[in-house]
């Protein structure tokens, strides 16, 4: 077979487009997740478009009846299932409000012309028929003006059904800039259908499938790089999240771990570093110095192939500090981890003319203990700041050494961490052994003994400005405490002091952290008060606010006593009672987001005892 233009245009090119939207089927299969209840339309249509396509190269090894029989299964899956399923996944996206209402108007149009046009087409020739039906050779010559019937039904729907919605939904003034390029590809695919058909020639209508193509690149490209926007601004909040998840509140594995993907980490993390400058705030540049500042300036090359990219994340830590949480799998001794904490110090050295301390804590086997290590790191590097910084200290070696002197260092890190967490309870009997153990390490000496204390309190102090405390009130408390901790005249009131110290501590830490559970049950409420009338649930709330459905519906249970679904339900019903003065119940129900009137009037009957009708009956002759 010769290989012409026109059958090229005809037969490859639609072959090339269904490639391609196969490929567009794959995207939208990988991010099903965000747009999981407009996915199973646009799947349906892909999919209906990609056999409508491919189908038209199968009729050259097809019989006659066999050509026939392919032509109506492709116009059934292209007008009966592709296009409608398109319509309402457009409708959706431009936010309207689809119902049962939209599903009929969409579909039943779409088959009713796949049936008329398997009827009004003949099955297998059109002579066939007349000879069926005793006509003469006259009479048959004439049936063949049917085709024109066949080729207006086609040239109808193709007008009804793509050109006529798709401008509909261009010339929407708000509508989304994406779907707009996809309703063009589908607009000109419509357009080239009712030339190529009035016409007959079917060059023009299948090769226009590559300008569909293009439109439809276009948009999921835009797509792409709104998503990758979208994740460059929600990144930090991200990091933020993880870093309170790993250093304050006691997570779970499974939540650990789905931060540590969202933030591209997929390898099982094992140990924590936290890097600390040895300038005083005031003196460093806190733009520069930063986890982000050294992942994309110093790159990958700060560690010399020691870390593989996707084996470890910077997070911030609050105070100009630095956390570094890395995967180490069984590749890596403890000589290894020196060598990074040294191109860390080095480097940053290097780049930003400052020097740093850099704390390694322990590596642990499961994410749920990954706290501890942070704990750790954070101690070692206090201790390598306090002793003149610009050195790299290791948790083990530090805790060694106070073992060997008899410090209580793990009575240390145990209040520390009972401050971090809120658990104060029973502080009182960890404050007294830490300072008799304390008090023997320094031998009775009150003079030593005050300046251990002082470093306590600076530790803890630094750690809840670590967690977002006021830097300002926390120092000048510090100030004041260390003033009566040198005024004190014995290991009593010095215990006395630290108690005090201590639960106040504790509370500006739970503090922080009503603030952010404030804060996000503040935007949950407000977003509801916006959207009641959508098709809302937890997944959607949780989606716009960044955090995960679990983490929402604890936070927002804890803060008003309700459930998210409870709430919604409540701002829906108390808007129901304002709209039933004016409309009916379905218009009511369709406008706060009910998308049935029956389990409307159901919600409506359970809250308040009494129908939607019965409710505007009493009201009205009020």
């Amino acid at each position: 077979m010769k290989l012409t233009l026109e059958y090229f245009l005809r037969e490859i090119v639609p072959l090339i487009s269904a490639q391609f939207f196969l490929a567009f089927l794959i995207y939208f299969t990988l991010i099903k997740k965000q747009i999981k209840r407009i996915y199973p339309f646009y799947a349906a249509f892909i999919i209906s478009f990609i056999l409508f396509l491919g189908g038209r190269l199968l009729h050259q090894w097809l019989s006659t009846t066999g050509i026939a029989n392919a032509l109506y299964i492709r116009m059934f899956l292209l007008f009966g299932v592709g296009i409608p399923s398109l319509l309402l996944a457009t409708a959706i996206q431009m936010k309207y409000r689809v119902t049962t209402k939209w599903y009929f108007i969409a579909y039943v149009p779409g088959v009713v012309f796949s049936l008329l046009y398997i009827l009004i087409r003949d099955c297998v020739s059109i002579c066939e028929i007349g000879k069926f039906f005793g006509y003469t050779p006259r009479q048959i010559k004439s049936l063949h003006l049917t085709i024109w019937y066949v080729h207006g039904l086609q040239i109808a729907a193709a007008f009804l059904m793509m050109v006529v919605p798709s401008v509909l939904f261009i010339s929407k003034k708000d509508g989304n800039i994406n779907v707009r390029y996809n309703l063009i590809g589908v607009l000109l695919f419509g357009i080239s259908m009712i030339i190529g058909t009035a016409l007959q020639e079917w060059w023009i209508l299948y090769s226009s499938s590559i300008i569909c193509v293009i439109f439809w690149g276009v948009s999921i490209y835009l797509d792409i790089r709104q998503m990758r926007d979208k994740a460059e601004v929600f990144s930090p909040l991200i990091h933020e999240e993880l870093f309170h998840s790993i250093g304050k509140r006691s997570a779970t594995e499974a939540t650990l771990s789905k931060l540590f993907n969202a933030v591209g980490v997929t390898s099982e993390v094992s140990r924590f570093i936290v890097i600390k400058p040895d300038l005083s705030v005031d003196d460093v540049n806190a733009a520069a110095f930063s986890g982000e500042f050294i992942h994309q300036e110093l790159g990958s090359d700060i560690f010399h192939g020691i870390l593989e990219a996707g084996n470890y994340v910077f997070l911030p830590s609050g105070s100009l500090n630095i956390g570094l949480c890395i995967c180490e799998g069984n590749t890596l001794d403890e000589n290894s981890i020196l060598a990074v904490g040294e191109a860390l110090r080095e480097s940053v050295e290097k780049h930003l003319s400052i020097t740093v301390s850099v704390g390694i804590g322990t590596s642990y086997s499961s994410l749920s203990e990954l706290r501890l290590s942070y704990q750790e790191a954070y101690e070692a590097v206090l201790h390598a700041s306090s002793n003149g910084g610009n050195m790299v200290v290791r948790y083990t070696d530090l805790a060694q050494s106070a073992v060997n002197a008899t410090y209580p260092f793990r009575l240390r890190q145990e209040l520390l961490l009972k401050i971090r967490s809120g658990h104060v309870e029973d502080i009182n009997d960890n404050i007294h052994v830490l300072l008799e153990k304390l008090n023997t390490f320094c031998h009775g000496r009150s003079g030593v003994l005050k300046q251990r204390v002082h470093e306590i309190i600076f530790m803890i102090s630094d750690a809840v400005i670590s967690d977002g405390g006021d830097p300002v009130i926390l120092f000048d408390r510090m100030e004041i405490s260390g003033v009566k901790i040198d005024q004190a005249a014995s290991v009593k009131e010095v215990e006395e002091i630290v108690h005090r110290e201590t639960i106040f501590y504790a509370k500006q830490i739970a503090e922080v952290g009503e603030s952010r559970v404030d804060n996000v049950v503040e935007r949950a409420l407000a977003f509801i008060a916006e959207h009641y009338g959508e098709d809302i649930g937890v997944g959607e709330i949780a989606e716009k606010l960044n955090v995960s459905r679990s983490y929402l519906m604890a936070l927002f249970k804890k803060s008003t006593g309700h459930t998210v679904n409870q709430h919604l339900t409540d701002v829906r019903i108390e808007m129901a009672k304002v709209i039933l003065m004016k409309k009916n119940v379905t218009e009511t129900a369709f406008e706060v987001g009910f998308n049935s009137s029956n389990y409307f009037t159901t919600v409506f009957k359970k809250q308040l005892g009494m129908t939607p009708k019965d409710y505007q009956f009493q009201n009205r002759q009020d």
